[in-house]
């Protein structure tokens, strides 16, 4: 995730098709996506990834705001034309969701969004957080964000690390139950939203307690699951590449990604080994520390039982663009026997979906460094 606050200017506001009607500023219809520090510092490759696209880049919109209005999702496009001196979300106005009409009538110059851009090399989603004048629960965040624009410049756009806007958050104080404390909701950033993304029960009871009752709203957990779904994937590509080149290194014999053919397989990849042995391994991935908690399925644990197949978790941590750290749990069937004998006293009929494990209830391999794929050059 990649956040930015961009303080909206009176021709970003044509975006929205109410002020486009009644404020007179041009025909722009868009919101200006600074170049520095869009592509200078957020999508510094962009410039070389979006001919390929012809400038022009789909993403899904989710609009937070103003206040304590939960998530408008629609559909937009990031652009930039021959003749733009900087990138803009563009595409169709915006007109206030079904049931709420005159949902962005209030904004007005000076107001801002706090947008956070998901995707690694290019924008795929962006959900925009706006805070109004107008709006009581939006101000103290407004003064605090304007804080971080450097004085006696008119900045309309900056970026801003996750760990800057956790303290303007906290210095701010926004009600429990404010919007903007859903832009942190990355299972990279917080242990307790990834448990929670993931189906645990401890971590869903810990955001409760800590947002005193209010929870995860619908479009939060769906953010949540959708950026742990997005590390799992980018975990298990970088377990393919280190597998890759343990066979070229001729360390094993051949492997398959099992869960890329099947989506509901109960182990990631099956290895042949060199002796002539097979092992199916499981990949556990997370962008935070290794300590944090592994959930794996009934399904998953069943597998790991049986005698004949040895069954590894690989647990990827630290997961960012250029690769992460692993540490390798070797064959864990007696431990998934001693779980699945202590479900014997279950009443009949019940059958539990899946477990949260910490990591020191299994023994560890030391760290090993898994890097991304190399991209090939060009001319």
């Amino acid at each position: 995730m990649k956040i930015a606050i961009k303080r909206l200017t009176r021709s970003d506001l044509t975006f929205f098709e109410y002020h486009f009607r009644t404020i007179g500023a041009g025909n722009q219809k868009s919101i200006n996506l600074n170049a520095n520090p869009f592509t200078k510092r957020l999508y510094p490759d962009l410039p070389a990834i979006a001919p390929r696209y012809d400038n022009e880049l789909a993403v899904v919109l989710d609009i937070i705001g103003p206040g304590d209005r939960d998530a408008h999702r629609i559909a937009r496009k990031i652009v930039k034309g021959g003749t733009y001196k900087n990138w803009r979300l563009n595409g169709e106005f915006v007109h206030g969701p079904e049931g709420d009409p005159d949902r962005y009538n209030g904004l007005m110059p000076d107001d801002m969004a706090v947008m956070a851009f998901h995707g690694d090399s290019q924008p795929e989603r962006v959900s925009m957080f706006l805070l109004s004048s107008s709006e009581p629960s939006d101000r103290t965040l407004l003064d605090n964000l304007a804080l971080r624009m450097a004085p006696g410049h008119r900045q309309s756009m900056i970026a801003l690390t996750s760990a800057a806007l956790a303290e303007v958050i906290d210095a701010a104080q926004p009600d429990p139950g404010h919007p903007i404390r859903g832009i942190l909701t990355d299972p990279g950033l917080d242990p307790e939203v990834e448990d929670a993304a993931l189906g645990g029960g401890e971590g869903i009871r810990s955001i409760g307690r800590r947002r005193r009752g209010r929870g995860l709203s619908a479009s939060e957990l769906e953010r949540a699951r959708a950026a742990a779904n997005e590390i799992g994937e980018a975990g298990e590509q970088l377990i393919d590449e280190h597998l890759k080149r343990k066979q070229e290194a001729a360390e094993i014999r051949t492997y398959t990604w099992a869960s890329r053919s099947n989506a509901v397989s109960p182990f990631d990849f099956i290895i042949d080994e060199l002796p002539g042995t097979k092992t199916r391994l499981d990949v556990k991935s997370t962008a935070g520390e290794f300590s944090r908690k592994i959930h794996i399925s009934i399904t998953e644990l069943e597998t790991a039982a049986e005698p004949d197949i040895r069954y590894d978790i690989y647990r990827v941590f630290g997961v960012g663009e250029e690769g992460g750290a692993l540490r390798i749990s070797v064959n864990i069937g007696d431990f998934a026997r001693s779980v699945l004998d202590g479900l014997a006293g279950l009443p009949r009929g019940v059958r539990p979906d899946g477990f949260s494990i910490s990591p020191d209830a299994l023994t560890w391999g030391p760290e090993i460094e898994v890097r991304a794929p190399e991209e090939e050059g060009g001319e």
